[in-house]
């Protein structure tokens, strides 16, 4: 999505973001992912609880990113 907007602000209309499938490329395989599902989550994200997250002091903020978070959905 940032990249989409970077792309936009800056005039660049050779190239593209497929906004429909991502690929992850490990040491042994690539995999191809829809990317429907993540672009939803992070929209829902940014405009539903980031503002929140942002006006509360980071104290008291609860919110953290981690691999093995207990209350990511």
């Amino acid at each position: 999505m940032l990249l989409e907007v970077v792309l936009a602000e800056l005039g660049i209309t050779d190239l593209a973001v497929d906004t429909i499938e991502a690929v992850v490329a490990a040491r042994t395989e690539r995999k191809a992912f829809k990317l429907a599902p993540y672009r939803l989550a992070v929209a829902d994200f940014l405009r539903n609880r980031m503002p929140e997250i942002l006006n509360t002091p980071a104290a008291e903020a609860h919110f953290h990113v981690h691999e093995g978070c207990m209350l990511c959905e």
